[in-house]
């Protein structure tokens, strides 16, 4: 079985042998791995009867194009591979062994993107004969856990969640307990789903278990099984019991580079408001800060040439947090920032993105008027409920598509010498959040995925950490 280690030692290897030392840093790869047992039991309760499913799903893509600037390929590949199973045990209602591995990797910093997925829903049915015990034993055994996202343009991604479901005369009775955790551009958040003590336990495992040195997630070589304690109804009965284990791994990179755009847009274009000084992008020289007025929203447009003229996002506005300028390489100015967001005309917010890599890259801007690009993998919020534009923007978001969420920003000063950065100025602006890449899907010969990956896959929309209940305890790096 390919481990982690053994990814880690293949990067490192082809990362060294295929690009300049001083390229690596700006070469975006993320990586996960995992290897775990579950084991769900009642104390002095008999399993009158039981019966296990699982399906597991691995789905991976890789998209390389050359924007008309290349002399040189433009590679990407990525690696995705899931295993469960359910060994029978009279002592106990579920056992779940699984492992899985995912891998997104770029060989040059150039288009597109590449992702891989690896994910499991493993479900266990029980006739449980009526005890004296209360609680439903959980134990989580890892041999393997482990995430790395390189800080330019990556994200990797693992969550796991168990859900038991209490069936009897009376009435349903459903927990939920679990986590997840991810590496975006190395910078590490995780959240916990369940009750307060639930929540406390787990986090106290993670924080004895789990260490990050740098960019990477790993299992400390003493690691100890986390053990759950979830209550059960009493009951006078036979019950039914379903325990369900979900698992999620992701690796997404995208290096920040010019790029085609493609597809539905919606934005602010600095010529419809004849320039005006109210909605301009601001450089800080000395604080190496690129800011940003509220944009108002003067384009919504697609393919199809539909009309959304009622849409709330139409009069609404582009809101885009500062950049800080981080370093130049090949004379590319690269920049770190935090969200992209769309406001309609309340200025409630409906949309949502993480913006951690920008590049400033002219190589394009006579051909298509950008010069700042900023690819989007991590979407963490988004209201699409009273917006048409929206939900045809998310529509596009498929695991098979072969388009990439991107922020593509354009301004009219030249950068001669690479002196556009040595002084302030204020200019007008137009951004668009956009696609890049090819405004196609795969064939329909491909396998349709399952339900279960499209789950996690729909694509990126992990909704503020929200997946079983309104909200999960969230805590960053």
């Amino acid at each position: 079985m390919i481990t982690y280690n053994t990814i880690k030692a293949l990067i490192i290897f082809v990362a060294l042998t295929t690009t300049p030392l001083s390229a690596v840093a700006l070469i975006p790869m993320a990586t996960t791995s995992s290897n775990q047992s579950i084991t769900a039991t009642i104390d002095g309760s008999g399993l009158i009867y039981g019966l296990s499913t699982i399906e597991t799903n691995a789905y991976a893509i890789a998209v390389s194009t050359n924007p008309g600037i290349l002399n040189y390929p433009a590679i990407h590949a990525s690696l995705a591979s899931a295993s469960v199973q359910a060994p029978v045990n009279e002592t106990a209602i579920a056992t779940f062994d699984s492992s899985y591995i995912t891998l997104a990797k770029s060989f040059t910093s150039e288009p597109l993107f590449s992702r891989a997925a690896a994910s499991s829903q493993s479900t266990a049915y029980a006739l449980v004969a009526p005890s004296s015990a209360s609680y439903l034993n959980l134990d989580w055994t890892f041999k393997t856990f482990g995430l790395q996202a390189t800080p330019t343009s990556t994200f990797a991604y693992i969550s796991d969640t168990i859900q038991v479901i209490q069936t009897f005369a009376s009435g349903v009775q459903e927990t939920v307990a679990g986590f997840f955790t991810y590496l975006e551009n190395g910078k590490s958040t995780t959240g916990f789903w369940g009750d307060a003590s639930t929540v406390e336990i787990i986090k106290n495992w993670f924080d004895s278990n789990m260490n990050q040195i740098g960019n990477e997630i790993t299992l400390n070589e003493a690691s100890s099984p986390l053990a759950l304690a979830i209550a059960l109804a009493p009951q006078q009965e036979p019950f039914f019991l379903t325990v369900i284990n979900t698992h999620n791994e992701l690796s997404y990179e995208a290096p920040a580079v010019a790029t085609n755009q493609t597809g539905d847009q919606i934005g602010h274009l600095s010529a419809l408001d004849n320039n005006n000084i109210s909605n301009q992008m601001h450089w800080d020289a000395g604080a190496g800060i690129l800011s940003f007025d509220l944009l108002p929203i003067n384009l919504l447009a697609n393919n199809l040439g539909q009309s959304y003229i009622n849409d709330p996002l139409n009069g609404g506005y582009l809101k885009i947090d500062p950049l800080q300028r981080m370093t130049d390489a090949s004379g590319q100015s690269y920049f770190s920032g935090d969200t992209v967001s769309l406001l309609d005309k309340s200025r409630d917010v409906l949309f949502t993105a993480s913006l951690p890599g920008v590049v400033f890259d002219d190589a394009l801007f006579t051909k298509q008027g950008f010069n700042l690009f900023a690819p989007i993998l991590n979407i963490l919020d988004a209201n699409s409920s009273t917006s048409p534009w929206l939900q045809d923007y998310l529509s596009n978001i498929t695991i098979d598509s072969l388009l990439l969420p991107e922020l593509f920003i354009g301004f009219n000063l030249l950068n001669v010498n690479g002196e556009l950065w040595q002084q302030n100025f204020d200019t007008p602006v137009t951004s668009l959040l956009s696609f890049s890449g090819v405004p196609l899907k795969t064939s329909a010969t491909v396998a349709e995925p399952s339900k279960v990956i499209l789950l996690i896959l729909s694509l990126l929309i992990i909704v503020s950490g929200r997946h079983y209940q309104p909200k999960a305890l969230k805590i960053s790096s």
